[in-house]
């Protein structure tokens, strides 16, 4: 099996564990199980891809992909993406859109994370509204702030644990590589950031995202229990996507 092929078998699989963890006929202990193994396989496989990448030329230089994120929440939803792209080690930037417009974003990385970054978000945009649906507003509170403030903490925790497993991966291919394969690592991430200055030498610093509203906590739980394999802008510049 070539290399490629086995690339494309793992995402087909990664791709089966997260459609058997949002079957609703799967049980919450199951759908746990195949969430962690998807979440697990989907780390791996990022190292695998890079340190494949540094001894194939074609593979070794990093690429732009364009996503336009829909209403309703599209500013959660470029949260989302943002996050999923910074634990993965792209680097996304959001193109300024007018009120009411989807949004335009420009996500740079590697071919084989720009892949993962596309899977998760597909899986986890789903999930995200899907909770929100299934959420109750307590008593009392403002409803359209209780939900953002539930989607801030969605995307905060699923972001947490998909960094947390990135990070797991990089120690684990360390461990095992030396020396050699975190430089490797370490240039990909270099290689992006120079990607990301060429393609926007005046890119503005991201500026903190303000709430208010009490539906964080419950907004991280749901991120908690997520599959995941396991900033206002002004017209005249472009601001890297906030996580």
């Amino acid at each position: 099996m070539t290399d490629a092929t086995a690339g494309e078998a793992t995402m087909r699989r990664i791709r089966a564990l997260l459609n058997q963890a949002e079957n609703a006929a799967a049980t919450e202990h199951e759908a746990q199980t195949f969430r962690e193994k998807a979440f697990e396989l989907m780390a791996t496989y990022g190292v695998e891809q890079a340190m494949l990448g540094a001894d194939k030329p074609d593979r070794a230089t990093p690429e732009g992909r364009n996503t336009y994120v829909y209403l309703p929440w599209a500013a959660e939803g470029v949260a989302l993406l943002g996050g999923i792209a910074h634990a993965l080690g792209c680097r996304p930037v959001l193109l300024r859109t007018q009120p009411g417009e989807p949004k335009f974003v420009r996500v740079l990385g590697f071919a084989s994370d720009l892949d993962r970054v596309e899977v998760l978000y597909n899986s986890l945009l789903v999930q995200m509204h899907a909770g929100l649906l299934s959420a109750t507003v307590p008593d009392g509170a403002n409803g359209r702030a209780w939900r953002r403030s539930w989607l801030i903490g969605f995307v905060a925790e699923v972001s947490d644990r998909l960094t947390d497993a990135e990070d797991r991966a990089r120690q684990a291919a360390t461990d095992n590589g030396g020396r050699r394969a975190e430089i490797i690592l370490a240039d990909r991430g270099t290689r992006v950031l120079e990607l990301q200055s060429q393609e926007f030498p005046n890119l503005g610093k991201p500026r903190p995202r303000t709430f208010i509203g009490t539906g964080l906590a419950d907004g991280r739980a749901a991120g908690a229990r997520a599959d995941i394999g396991n900033p206002r802008i002004n017209d005249q510049k472009r601001d890297a996507i906030d996580r």
